[in-house]
């Protein structure tokens, strides 16, 4: 036990925001192996970065490669009193422990062997944040008549959908990259100013992110 924890203590260096200062969660491998015939002893984790929106569990499906009748698999550097982490045969089940949390965690396979294999996991709180300055307090934009694109810079991890309630508004992308969205506003031929908005929502649910009001001038 004290060699794994001395190289857990060397990867954490190397860690961003891991915390070792809690219970290590682990699971004895059940996978039968000659290490000598498979001496690449790996901990494989196809997918290392997650979006945390809500409590529900999170499933983080691994392998060993090289493994022997010995191997450990196990959780470190997590604060428990963000997440919940248990250990299972085939994957590492983290369930959050609020709805807004974040943090890195260390899994590591230890051969028993002298081999330790480390991956870093790393959860991030769902967030979508409008970069500029509305125009009043119940306009975002307002739009020429001649109308073109209009850009409305952002920053988010979350992926996302833009509807428009409007016929003359139109989003370029159904899928906005995480700095920008980008809408295109057709020309106003009549002398009134006309009042529109656009939905954005959470990607393939009827979640609200936020609305978008535009206001265009009119024609001279």
């Amino acid at each position: 036990m004290n060699r794994i924890l001395a190289s857990i203590a060397v990867a954490l260096l190397f860690t961003a925001c891991a915390k070792p200062d809690h219970e290590i969660q682990t699971q004895g491998s059940d996978q039968s192996s000659n290490q000598e015939s498979n001496p690449d002893f790996k901990l494989k984790i196809e997918t290392t970065e997650f979006i945390v929106n809500g409590t529900d569990p999170i499933e983080v499906p691994y392998t060993v490669s090289g493994t022997t009748e010995s191997t450990v698999v196990g959780v470190t550097g997590y604060d428990p009193a963000s997440f919940y982490v248990s250990v299972e045969a085939d994957k590492i089940v983290v369930t959050p422990l609020k709805d807004r949390v974040s943090g890195d965690m260390l899994a590591y396979a230890d051969s028993r062997t002298g081999k330790v294999s480390l991956v870093n996991l790393c959860f991030e709180s769902e967030f979508f944040q409008a970069l500029y300055a509305k125009y009043s307090t119940d306009i975002d934009f307002v739009v020429e008549s001649a109308g073109g694109n209009l850009e409305m810079p952002v920053l988010t991890n979350m992926d996302f959908e833009i509807n428009s309630g409007d016929s003359w508004i139109h989003g370029e992308r159904t899928k906005a990259d995480k700095t920008s969205i980008v809408l295109s506003v057709d020309e106003n031929p009549k002398s009134t100013v006309r009042t529109g908005s656009v939905y954005i929502f959470r990607k393939e649910t009827a979640s609200l992110i936020m609305t978008v009001v535009i206001a265009q001038n009119g024609s001279n």
